[in-house]
């Protein structure tokens, strides 16, 4: 007699292991995936971009510079609204080269799409924006000699609070 229950036996522990087995087939997944993550060193501290913004006005003249700057390069957006002739607005992009920021600001003036090197000399929390003679190069008007960018009677942008509009 004990022979008889030895088959049904059997196949109840075949059919027990199958089971159990299924089920931790998910499982050994995510040990998987924790292995993975225990291999992945964490990232070093990244720094958050850090956004500034600037004013410079003269009379009822301003000009609005929001710099966003991540690492080594710096983007933001260019505003001159200016009194009796048309002001103009659009993005900047470039970066800093020592205490000066070159920046190619891509701008809507006039129904006609503009983009012009523009030079920022920074001084403690100000920038200064600096002139000297452009000439056209592939469609961007860029400085002749960035050498020879005069600063001293450049429009000085003093930093203002992002949160409200000036």
């Amino acid at each position: 007699m004990q022979h008889h229950f030895r088959y049904p036996i059997t196949l109840l522990g075949i059919l027990a292991l199958l089971v159990g087995s299924s089920c931790q087939g998910p499982a050994s997944s995510s040990d998987e995936s924790t292995d993975r993550t225990e291999t992945i060193q964490p990232d070093a501290k990244v720094s958050p971009a850090v956004t500034t913004c600037y004013l410079y006005t003269h009379g009822q003249d301003s000009v609005h510079l929001v710099l966003i700057d991540d690492k080594d390069t710096v983007s933001g957006t260019l505003h001159f609204r200016n009194h009796q002739i048309d002001g103009s607005q659009g993005t900047v992009h470039g970066r800093f080269s020592g205490d000066t920021l070159f920046v190619l600001y891509e701008f809507q003036a006039e129904g006609t799409h503009n983009i012009t090197e523009e030079a920022f000399l920074k001084r403690g929390g100000t920038l200064i924006r600096g002139f000297g003679d452009r000439s056209p190069s592939e469609e961007v008007y860029r400085f002749t000699d960035r050498g020879a960018i005069d600063f001293s009677e450049g429009q000085v942008f003093q930093p203002v609070s992002c949160t409200k509009k000036e």
